[in-house]
């Protein structure tokens, strides 16, 4: 199968090469479009459970909204009022 895929590809012409390149190049850079994605999501979930468990135990409270910049304050004050979701 790989020897049959290499005696076609070296028989191709060099514009017809760097077409085949460049769509895998693109079709990777989808894929890691997709994959990068999934990845921030995971990692922002898993921030808000260890929030959610600081929450849980007294470590953080709505005190700590004064502390805060505004933007992080909201992302808090949204934690607090919805715990689970």
């Amino acid at each position: 199968m790989i020897r049959t895929l290499r005696a076609l590809f070296l028989r191709c012409l060099l514009r017809e090469k760097l077409l085949v390149v460049v769509f895998l190049a693109i079709a990777v850079l989808l894929w890691l479009s997709g994959f990068s994605k999934r990845a921030g999501q995971f990692f922002r979930d898993k921030d808000r459970t260890h929030l959610r468990d600081l929450l849980d135990v007294g470590l953080i409270d709505a005190t700590w909204l004064g502390r805060l910049p505004a933007e992080l304050a909201g992302r808090l004050k949204g934690l607090i009022e919805t715990p689970e979701g």
